[in-house]
């Protein structure tokens, strides 16, 4: 049977395109150790409930706990399921909060190298999905010259990026953050594997994203946790 490798299953995207694609009938192969809410040092930000759902909900769905940065453990599940992957899509991360550098390079960087290398060995044909940020562009969308309106601030319609952010805008020459320059790097890394080896990838550089399968703490998942704060009367 066909099936989807899922990296971060558990988190909001990864769990929301595992239904998604299990409803177009594909086996999802998730990989996730619930590490973020390790690293938030917070019980919310856990997504075990969320993994537990969709073992509950999703008839074929198999998650392994492991951590992208164990190559020998990815190498085992690439081994098993790798010639039915049609598609791996990444999003396990370090999120974008003030953690470690090292943690940052390691798990961003590190562990995305971990699955390139794999996917070109197994499932060459497979099209890989990056998760990536508009964290990539650094501070440059924050110098842009806004215009007040009634309800917003908001870029002149003239002006070429009114209607988003597009691969044109500069990576460098500003500031960013270690996180940013992380998911950069892998994002590089992710399009230079098509430039040289000829497979199959697209990066997705998301701004900030929420929904109900969110496990938003008050460090990260700003969104989330302040309709969770509104809906428990919490102070924000």
């Amino acid at each position: 049977m066909d099936s989807l490798l899922i990296t971060g299953a558990g988190g909001l995207v990864g769990s929301t395109a595992a239904e998604s694609f299990h409803a177009q009938g594909y086996r999802i192969v998730g990989i996730d150790n619930d590490l973020r809410g390790k690293l938030l040092h917070d019980p919310l930000g856990s997504t075990a409930w969320n993994l537990d759902r969709l073992a509950k909900v999703l008839p074929r769905f198999r998650n392994h706990w492991e951590d992208v940065r164990n190559e020998a453990a990815l190498s085992k599940v690439f081994q098993d399921d790798g010639k039915s992957f049609r598609a791996i899509i990444h999003c396990a991360a370090q999120t974008a909060h003030e953690g470690e550098i090292q943690e940052d390079f390691q798990i961003n960087v590190q562990g995305t190298l971990n699955l390139l290398r794999l996917w070109r060995h197994y499932c060459p044909e497979a099209v890989f999905v990056y998760l990536s940020t508009i964290k990539v562009y650094g501070n440059y969308p924050n110098v842009l010259q806004y215009e007040r309106s009634a309800t917003r601030y908001d870029l002149p319609e003239t002006h070429r990026y009114f209607r988003g952010f597009d691969e044109t805008v500069s990576i460098d020459q500003g500031m960013s953050s270690f996180f940013g320059r992380s998911k950069t790097a892998a994002d590089l890394y992710v399009q230079e594997y098509v430039y040289q080896f000829g497979l199959r990838a697209a990066c997705f550089r998301a701004s900030c994203l929420t929904g109900g399968m969110h496990s938003g703490t008050e460090a990260h998942g700003m969104l989330s946790y302040l309709m969770r704060c509104a809906q428990t009367k919490t102070h924000y």
